[in-house]
């Protein structure tokens, strides 16, 4: 409701504040400034206002990690819910938030991928939205170690069950879906209180629990799968915000 030939940083500022607001990205609401900033400079070229706008102002600063993440206690309360629900669920956390798999990594997963002797699991393949089974993101297959009780979470699903058939199934016995994913996760973050965030938020909680946890961010690069390390830097290397106190204490040691 402004004026062309009025508006400006103020209203600028107002936009990023409602769009922050709402959870948008920084990149997003840098963009926005952008292409309100072109509309006003060509108003200005229209004289449809006097004077040429003024610079608009970006958000500079690194998105905050802090809120993709969740932090150790959460994650076990997460756990606890899960459990109440079933052992499908209880797997499918801790798949997520301890092997830190993508979503399409998780629905590709079969029985044969998984060696409970060794405690290993075996991501070769992704699942598309549309179905179409591929390589991982990053193009090649990782084996990662898991933990005791991941190991211990998977045995009701290998155990007399065929080598080459999903290791979590869908309702018509195939793949479980992307749907029936996301319906798991929101019936246990509605049970703790949390809201609705994708299955994305755990493999995040994996990698910052790690990092915190002292794990040095080329094993956290394999863990999550990233092909280059600069990847895993940009994301991650902020999340704990006690990296130089890490580094004191390994030296002391």
């Amino acid at each position: 409701d402004e004026l062309v030939a009025e508006s400006g940083e103020a209203e600028a500022s107002r936009v990023r504040a409602a769009m922050r607001a709402r959870g948008y990205a920084s990149t997003t609401i840098n963009q926005t400034m952008n292409v309100f900033g072109m509309m006003l400079k060509r108003c200005h070229v229209l004289r449809l206002r006097p004077t040429a706008p003024e610079e608009l102002e970006k958000i500079r600063e690194r998105q905050q990690p802090i809120a993709k993440a969740y932090d150790d206690a959460t994650f076990e309360a997460l756990v606890v819910a899960a459990g109440e629900l079933g052992p499908e669920y209880t797997a499918l956390f801790l798949v997520c938030g301890e092997a830190a798999l993508r979503v399409g990594e998780l629905i590709g997963l079969e029985v044969c991928d998984v060696d409970l002797e060794r405690r290993t699991l075996r991501v070769e393949r992704s699942v598309s939205p549309a179905g179409a089974v591929t390589p991982p993101k990053s193009g090649k297959a990782r084996t990662l170690s898991i933990t005791t009780r991941v190991a211990a979470a998977l045995v009701p699903f290998i155990d007399g069950r065929g080598q080459r058939v999903p290791l979590f199934a869908g309702r018509d016995g195939g793949r479980i879906s992307r749907t029936g994913i996301r319906h798991r996760m929101e019936r246990v973050q509605a049970m703790v209180g949390l809201q609705t965030k994708g299955v994305h938020v755990l493999r995040h909680s994996a990698a910052t629990s790690a990092l915190a946890g002292g794990a040095d961010l080329v094993s956290v690069q394999k863990l999550l799968g990233h092909q280059h390390l600069a990847t895993t830097v940009a994301a991650y290397l902020h999340d704990t915000g006690d990296a130089q106190v890490r580094a004191v204490t390994a030296l002391e040691k």
